[in-house]
């Protein structure tokens, strides 16, 4: 399954031809896999995101293009939760989060 965001939760901007940001959340495919929530935005600036709330499950920062490699790609062992309900997303780069 698949929802779709934009920076608001549930909010897509399909009908915006301007928009170079968007968001999702994909769950698991199999059991024991970590729901997804992946962050795009190709815009000239950055942008907050508002992340969706999946309690008990953290958000983990997974990877982020904004950061040079090999600190973009972070290993499960090595994620801190997020303490947050929204994300800054640098110009032209892609954050994904992993939810436990």
């Amino acid at each position: 399954d698949v929802a779709w965001h934009g920076e608001t939760l549930d909010d897509p901007p399909w009908d915006d031809p301007l928009a170079q940001w968007l968001a999702l959340t994909l769950a698991p495919a199999c059991p024991g896999e970590d729901i997804l929530h992946i962050l795009i935005n190709m815009s000239e600036q950055g942008r907050r995101f508002q992340l969706p709330s999946f309690a008990p499950l953290r958000w983990h920062l997974a990877l982020d293009t904004a950061c040079l490699s090999p600190a973009n790609m972070v290993a499960p062992a090595d994620q801190s939760a997020l303490d947050a309900t929204s994300l800054w997303v640098q110009e032209r780069s892609i954050v994904v989060l992993e939810g436990r």
